[in-house]
């Protein structure tokens, strides 16, 4: 386990987000079968430092698209939320992506970034310290041949404010 601010990882033609405690196939998977292979750079939307450290989204875009396409370019809105109960959530090659999910060993999570890649075969991005538990929405962008080239997962709170008793 390593911790990333820019990294790569290596997806195939399907990819996977879903929290990574998820069982391969369980309908809280977001499945995408239209990746374009190969390496993807990995960017945090994020705000603050230290303990006040808040991840906002995880962004991922092919290298062939790296320096063109920003987190704000992935305009396409996935038809399914991303569902959390982890507190993690990540982007998995889904040939790697193990049937059981992943087991997290929370004491080996470095602290420094909140953006940490699991396992150390650059299959997939994981990504904590967003605000747990919940669901979250995930976006994508399409090079000119219509194959999805970047993905966004926003981990922000939008009408948190509907949760305070009056």
């Amino acid at each position: 386990m390593r911790n990333v601010s820019t990294d790569t990882i290596t997806l195939g033609k399907t990819t996977i987000i879903t929290d990574p405690c998820n069982e391969k196939g369980v309908m809280n998977n977001s499945v995408l079968i239209d990746t374009l292979p190969g390496e993807y750079v990995v960017k945090e939307n994020s705000k603050g430092f230290g303990k006040r450290y808040e991840l906002k989204g995880l962004f991922i875009v092919h290298k062939s698209s790296f320096g063109k396409k920003q987190y704000l370019d992935c305009g396409e809105e996935l038809s399914q939320e991303i569902w959390v109960d982890s507190g993690e959530c990540g982007i998995y090659d889904a040939e790697h992506y193990p049937r059981c999910g992943i087991e997290i060993n929370q004491e080996a999570a470095e602290t420094d970034s909140p953006v940490y890649r699991i396992p150390d075969g650059n299959w997939g991005v994981t990504a904590g310290c967003f605000g747990g538990d919940g669901s979250y929405k995930g976006y994508v962008s399409r090079n000119e041949s219509g194959i999805i080239d970047a993905i966004y997962i926003d981990f922000s709170y939008e009408g948190e404010d509907d949760f305070l008793c009056e």
